[in-house]
């Protein structure tokens, strides 16, 4: 049989160079399709969480730890915050920091407002990674009974209040304990102000902030300084921050989900009850969902068109090959050959257009993806796409891959050849009087039109995207099919 299949090939092989061309064309545009949205979809959510909104995908905690053992509370914390993004675990940070200090009036800035109450200031740890040194040294901590706490203070505090590190002064504290002797070892500034870190620091980096009065700092000491006793602890602040380099859109649910169950721990668990806890990630992770669903509807009508016109070339191809063979395969089935038997035949030379287009379109897909990733807009913002030509892109390709090669089998199943399809359509329109045919062209168009009518309420009132029965948003494939099945039936009428 392989022998006769390959003569079959070769006498019509002008015409399955066109079929095996538009199956490969065919299966690699969805191919590239699937690949593209996957990738696109994966490389927006990593740069908007570690990026453009990394200041929103965090789990912020806060906790008044006034006359309380801290070691407890931060231990619970540190374990519930640790498997807030799921899998791989994440990185918390941590601050302690004092109640509020009131600077000597002799450091106040020339030309501020003139007041009875003094300007503030706080003692904080940080992580010294996040700190560059701009002069002087780091403090060393306090020891137990010393009369001066080493603090290292924010450059564009030491440069209002006019000290360099040597500077000793006595802070009043603001609760009601004892006074503090504080002395400047050195000066800092953030390494990078806008990193999601400085949500820990009640200045957010800046070093100065004024509202009805101006609070500097805050002043950095020492984590032995709060354990020495010599400042006391007034609050303590964690922060989790996920690795999100492999984060994919497929795991964007599992990701809100978990980020929620850690916010109700914290909650509800006895040991972090006390604790303050909030992230916006479920809200960013609900925007993003928004975002790529409007932009697949987008991508998917366009490549609803490309597939409606390939389908409408395969047809053509496989009917003009059936034309082509109707006389051998009336001879085969003359000759005792069985309709099952040419459609074996029919089937091997499908095989043979499909099979390679699914092996092809896939291993196509990654460089297509990533040649689109280079050029235009996408190439500016220096995403790079990587991932394309996974799972997806197989599985698409070999359906697509298989369609095609039904759509060519199909005329080859039809019962008498093909002339003799024609004729029988011939006379069955024959025999329907013109009022009877007119007045099925009518209805069809009053069918068409109350299609659109309906189409056009559903579309006005949220695009393509609809309300899945879940009560989440989805892609609604009525409008997004519409349009294009509509072309189709026009062109084919």
């Amino acid at each position: 049989m392989t022998g006769f299949v390959l003569l079959r090939v070769r006498a019509h092989r002008l015409l399955l160079a066109a079929a095996a061309l538009t199956v490969v064309l065919t299966t690699c545009v969805l191919a590239t399709f699937t690949a593209f949205t996957g990738a696109i979809g994966d490389a927006a959510l990593r740069r908007t969480l570690q990026h453009q909104a990394a200041d929103r995908a965090t789990v912020d905690v806060r906790a008044d730890v006034s006359g309380t053992a801290p070691g407890p509370l931060d231990a619970a914390v540190q374990r519930q915050l640790a498997g807030s993004f799921g899998s791989p675990p994440a990185t918390v940070h941590r601050s302690t920091q004092s109640g509020p200090y009131g600077l000597p009036f002799s450091l106040r800035a020339p030309g501020s407002v003139k007041s009875s109450d003094p300007d503030l200031t706080l003692l904080a740890t940080f992580d010294r990674s996040r700190l560059t040194l701009v002069s002087g040294s780091w403090p060393a901590p306090a020891a137990k009974g010393a009369t001066e706490v080493d603090v290292a203070v924010p450059q564009v505090a030491a440069e209002a209040l006019r000290t360099t590190p040597g500077t000793s002064v006595t802070l009043t504290n603001r609760l009601g304990g004892p006074p503090l002797r504080i002395h400047v070892t050195g000066v800092y500034k953030p390494t990078d102000s806008t990193s999601p870190y400085w949500q820990l620091d009640p200045l957010n980096g800046r070093g100065v902030h004024t509202v009805a009065f101006t609070t500097y700092g805050p002043m950095v000491v020492d984590g032995g300084t709060f354990t020495s006793g010599r400042v006391a602890s007034a609050a303590m602040v964690w922060q989790a921050v996920g690795d999100f380099r492999q984060a994919s859109a497929a795991r964007m649910g599992t990701l809100e989900n978990s980020v929620k169950q850690t916010l109700e721990n914290l909650q509800n668990a006895r040991a972090t009850g006390q604790a303050q806890s909030q992230s916006s990630l479920p809200d960013l992770i609900d925007s993003l969902r928004r975002s790529m669903l409007v932009t697949r509807s987008t991508l998917l009508i366009g490549a609803l068109q490309l597939v409606i016109l390939a389908a409408f070339a395969l047809l053509l191809v496989a009917q003009l090959l059936a034309e082509e063979r109707a006389g051998e395969t009336s001879l085969l089935r003359a000759r005792g050959g069985s309709r099952a038997r040419v459609g074996r035949l029919a089937t091997i030379e499908a095989l043979l257009l499909a099979v390679p287009a699914a092996l092809v379109a896939p291993l196509l897909a990654g460089p297509v993806t990533r040649l689109l990733a280079g050029t235009g807009a996408m190439a500016r913002t220096g995403v790079s796409l990587n991932g394309a030509g996974g799972p997806g892109a197989w599985l698409v390709a070999v359906v697509a891959a298989l369609a095609c090669a039904f759509a060519v089998v199909v005329p080859a199943l039809r019962s008498g050849g093909a002339f003799a399809v024609q004729r029988a359509a011939r006379f069955r329109r024959g025999a329907v009087p013109g009022a009877v045919q007119a007045g099925g062209d009518v209805a069809l168009l009053l069918v068409a039109g109350i299609a659109f009518w309906q189409l056009h309420r559903r579309a006005s009132g949220g695009g393509a995207l609809s309300t899945t029965t879940g009560g989440g948003l989805g892609i609604d494939p009525v409008l997004v099919a519409a349009r294009k099945v509509a072309d189709a039936v026009a062109a084919a009428s």
